[in-house]
């Protein structure tokens, strides 16, 4: 397949057609997260979703509902939030991953950042990057909390 249009103008509407941002509240930034996360849009999708934490929410809020696939390169992506998001003491949370999108997130070991906050106001999974207490959900069963050394009230 030929691409036409310079590398920058492919990482525009890669990051175009990946996620949407949508209204939330104040403090929170909601992004759609659609098709798939792969070795070709990973990279612009990681450095668009890294540049949200610079609006300075307490929370990303990532609907998975209509996200097809991640691979392995396309973890990256998600690793690149993580980074930046942990940075900047923002919590990450998840929605609406179907059975796929779940399995990727195992086989790519994102599975390993998540702490199920269905209790917490802001529901789904978080990424651990902040204190899921200080944002209204306990951790699981036998799991101390994450400590997010920031901003969070649940910060030490």
């Amino acid at each position: 397949m030929f691409r036409f249009g310079t590398r920058q103008q492919f990482g525009e509407r890669a990051v175009r057609r990946a996620l949407r941002v949508l209204p939330s509240a104040p403090g929170k930034v909601r992004v759609s997260v659609r098709g798939q996360i792969d070795d070709d849009n990973a990279d612009p999708v990681g450095r668009a979703l890294a540049a949200l934490v610079e609006r300075s929410p307490t929370v990303i809020e990532l609907d998975l509902s209509h996200l097809t696939h991640v691979t392995g390169p396309g973890a990256g992506a998600f690793y690149r939030l993580l980074t930046a998001a942990v940075a900047h003491h923002t919590a990450v949370t998840i929605s609406g991953p179907n059975a796929q999108v779940q399995r990727d997130l195992h086989r790519t070991a994102l599975n390993r950042f998540l702490v199920n906050v269905d209790a917490s106001p802001h529901g789904g999974l978080m990424l651990v990057g902040c204190d899921a207490s200080a944002h209204g959900a306990a951790p699981p069963p036998g799991a101390a909390a994450p400590r997010c050394p920031g901003r969070c009230s649940g910060s030490s």
